[in-house]
């Protein structure tokens, strides 16, 4: 009989493992799985918002459309919560369309929402977005006031990692705007922080930038040292092991400035390797502009000259590239419109039915082993009796 019991509660065991393996093996990622089942309710709706997130990188109007649908339903419910960060998501999906105007106007909304219950994160992050999205515009006295109310905000909560996020934003917006001395001040913070994480990369790049603003402000001695640790912390720290293309071209120009044309010969060659390797014509451009320069002042004007039309062809190739890039976008933005509403549908329809899936697996799966429990319950009665007799 205790043989008989044991294949039982192995079948029982078996339907149950196999039920929970088979959810396990959905084709959807942790973060929707997640939405699916955790209890917490502002855990689900990160989860589920974290979730179209990654979706709008690759379906960017899919994305805003479960926005909608998921603000109506947070709406019916009264989770104050999840509407604000709908709002405040879906504003950033729009500005990345170019929809500037609805895009703020949609992230004033989900201030407000989020202003109800305290979201500090949430009303941080929106500003930092609107930030972003103001300085993509050259808005960029708008975009100073909004990257300042996030980082305050970022302050206030203590989320170091998106105090770096926002000092490097505000960085970038003031290095924009010519006010190097702000951007310092903001760099040496940042270098601060960095340090005590011990993060090599971060604190590499942290290096670079504020050698290039004090290179920018002019103070040469100081962008020197700054630029040398950088160029030293990426090539011995850093997981790299080598100098990024904008460390080394930014001290050839600290270089070319000190009139030191043999250094800042080997930094800038040096810098237009890497950015070939890596295709940053921006940068290529720019080294082949100061290589001509240092060239020039070196007495070499045969290969200064050969430089000048390397820059000349290399630039006339990157207005080929951009006009072809441009495009290209519109018939892809185009084509990506007119698939919309049919990438939504099945994103719906996959959604939809994997959620019935899932309940029908539980309600199966409770079903047999709720059969097979009877079933060894009267196996075992039965036997019982028999021994009686």
């Amino acid at each position: 009989m205790q043989k008989r019991i044991r294949c039982i509660v192995f079948l029982i065991l078996f339907c149950v493992l196999g039920g929970i393996n088979l959810k396990a093996q959905s084709p959807f990622d942790s973060l929707l799985i997640l939405s699916q089942t955790e209890t917490n309710q502002i855990k689900k709706c990160d989860a589920y918002l974290n979730y179209i997130e990654k979706l709008g990188s690759l379906y960017n109007d899919s994305a805003v459309q479960l926005l909608i649908v998921s603000e109506n339903d947070y709406q019916k419910v009264g989770n104050v919560y999840g509407v604000g960060r709908c709002k405040s998501l879906r504003a950033w999906l729009i500005a990345n369309k170019g929809e500037l105007d609805v895009s703020l106007k949609l992230a004033n909304e989900a201030i407000v929402f989020q202003s109800k219950i305290n979201d500090s994160l949430g009303i941080a992050l929106t500003f930092l977005r609107m930030g972003v999205s103001l300085f993509r515009t050259n808005q960029l006295n708008n975009a100073e006031k909004v990257f300042i109310k996030s980082y305050k905000y970022f302050l206030t909560i203590n989320d170091t990692e998106n105090i770096d996020n926002a000092i490097s934003c505000l960085g970038t917006l003031y290095t924009q705007q010519k006010k190097y001395d702000k951007a310092i001040n903001l760099y040496n913070s940042l270098l601060k922080m960095r340090l005590v994480k011990s993060q090599y990369d971060f604190i590499g790049d942290a290096y670079y930038e504020l050698g290039e603003s004090f290179l920018n402000n002019q103070q040469i001695d100081s962008a020197k040292y700054y630029l040398l640790l950088a160029h030293h912390t990426f090539i011995e720290k850093s997981a790299y092991k080598t100098a990024p293309p904008k460390v080394s071209i930014a001290l050839g120009r600290c270089y070319f400035q000190l009139k030191e044309y043999n250094k800042a010969l080997i930094f800038t060659e040096a810098g237009i390797k890497e950015a070939d390797r890596f295709k940053s014509y921006e940068l290529l451009l720019s080294s082949n502009q100061l290589l001509h320069q240092i060239l020039a002042k070196m007495g070499k004007f045969k290969e200064a000259y050969l430089t000048q039309q390397n820059y000349f062809q290399l630039k006339e190739h990157i207005d080929s590239l951009n006009k072809t890039n441009e495009s290209e976008f519109v018939l892809e933005h185009n084509r990506k419109l007119d698939d919309t509403s049919e990438t939504l549908k099945l994103e719906i329809l996959r959604l939809d039915a994997e959620n019935k899936l899932q309940t029908f697996r539980v309600v199966g799966i409770s079903i047999v082993s709720t059969i097979l429990l009877f079933i060894a319950a009267f196996v075992i009665i039965y036997q019982q009796k028999n021994q009686v007799k």
